[in-house]
Protein backbone atom coordinates (compact mmCIF):
# COMPACT_ATOMS: atom_id res chain seq x y z
CA UNK A 1 0.00 0.00 0.00
CA UNK A 2 1.58 3.73 -0.73
CA UNK A 3 0.87 5.45 2.89
CA UNK A 4 0.18 8.94 0.93
CA UNK A 5 -2.84 7.76 -1.40
CA UNK A 6 -3.70 4.63 0.32
CA UNK A 7 -3.68 2.84 -2.98
CA UNK A 8 -2.02 -1.08 -3.78
CA UNK A 9 1.08 -1.02 -6.03
CA UNK A 10 2.44 -3.90 -8.23
CA UNK A 11 5.69 -4.54 -7.57
CA UNK A 12 6.17 -3.85 -11.37
CA UNK A 13 5.15 -0.67 -11.38
CA UNK A 14 7.57 0.77 -8.97
CA UNK A 15 11.02 2.25 -10.35
CA UNK A 16 13.12 -0.47 -9.03
CA UNK A 17 11.76 -3.31 -10.37
CA UNK A 18 11.05 -2.18 -13.73
CA UNK A 19 12.97 -3.83 -16.11
CA UNK A 20 14.51 -1.81 -19.34
CA UNK A 21 14.03 -2.64 -22.93
CA UNK A 22 17.77 -3.67 -22.79
CA UNK A 23 17.46 -5.89 -20.14
CA UNK A 24 14.76 -8.10 -22.25
CA UNK A 25 16.76 -7.84 -25.87
CA UNK A 26 20.45 -9.35 -23.80
CA UNK A 27 17.58 -12.19 -22.06
CA UNK A 28 15.58 -12.67 -25.61
CA UNK A 29 19.26 -13.35 -27.20
CA UNK A 30 20.41 -16.10 -24.84
CA UNK A 31 21.18 -19.58 -26.15
CA UNK A 32 17.78 -20.57 -24.57
CA UNK A 33 15.39 -18.67 -26.91
CA UNK A 34 17.32 -20.14 -29.97
CA UNK A 35 16.05 -23.16 -29.31
CA UNK A 36 12.91 -24.41 -31.53
CA UNK A 37 12.20 -26.93 -28.73
CA UNK A 38 11.52 -23.99 -26.61
CA UNK A 39 9.98 -21.35 -28.62
CA UNK A 40 7.38 -20.32 -31.04
CA UNK A 41 8.40 -19.06 -34.72
CA UNK A 42 8.72 -15.49 -35.23
CA UNK A 43 5.43 -14.97 -36.93
CA UNK A 44 3.73 -16.69 -33.41
CA UNK A 45 5.36 -14.00 -31.45
CA UNK A 46 4.03 -11.83 -33.19
CA UNK A 47 0.95 -12.56 -33.17
CA UNK A 48 1.11 -13.06 -29.29
CA UNK A 49 2.58 -9.55 -28.77
CA UNK A 50 -0.28 -7.85 -30.94
CA UNK A 51 -2.98 -9.96 -28.74
CA UNK A 52 -1.59 -8.32 -25.72
CA UNK A 53 -0.77 -4.95 -26.84
CA UNK A 54 -4.86 -5.04 -27.32
CA UNK A 55 -5.27 -6.33 -24.15
CA UNK A 56 -6.52 -4.11 -20.40
CA UNK A 57 -4.41 -6.41 -18.25
CA UNK A 58 -1.11 -5.17 -20.50
CA UNK A 59 0.48 -2.43 -18.04
CA UNK A 60 2.71 -0.46 -19.70
CA UNK A 61 4.47 -1.81 -22.37
CA UNK A 62 5.42 -5.24 -20.69
CA UNK A 63 3.93 -6.42 -17.76
CA UNK A 64 0.57 -8.94 -17.80
CA UNK A 65 -2.06 -7.90 -14.66
CA UNK A 66 -3.34 -11.31 -14.67
CA UNK A 67 0.21 -13.28 -14.00
CA UNK A 68 2.56 -10.20 -13.59
CA UNK A 69 5.22 -11.93 -16.41
CA UNK A 70 7.30 -9.95 -18.24
CA UNK A 71 5.31 -9.99 -21.82
CA UNK A 72 8.28 -9.71 -24.23
CA UNK A 73 9.51 -13.09 -22.23
CA UNK A 74 6.89 -14.52 -21.72
CA UNK A 75 5.46 -14.70 -25.31
CA UNK A 76 8.34 -16.79 -27.52
CA UNK A 77 8.00 -19.89 -24.95
CA UNK A 78 6.01 -22.81 -26.30
CA UNK A 79 4.88 -23.55 -23.57
CA UNK A 80 3.75 -20.72 -22.01
CA UNK A 81 -0.40 -19.89 -22.60
CA UNK A 82 -1.70 -16.49 -22.40
CA UNK A 83 -3.47 -16.24 -18.69
CA UNK A 84 -6.54 -15.04 -18.94
CA UNK A 85 -9.69 -17.05 -18.24
CA UNK A 86 -11.47 -19.14 -21.28
CA UNK A 87 -8.52 -19.63 -23.07
CA UNK A 88 -6.69 -16.64 -22.97
CA UNK A 89 -6.04 -14.21 -26.37
CA UNK A 90 -3.28 -16.94 -27.78
CA UNK A 91 -3.75 -19.40 -30.15
CA UNK A 92 -2.99 -22.42 -29.20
Amino acid sequence: MNRLTNVSECKGCREEYKVSDEQIKRLLASPMFSSPELVVTDEVYMQRLAACNGCSKLAGSVTCQACGCIVPVVAKLRQRRCPLPGGGLWES
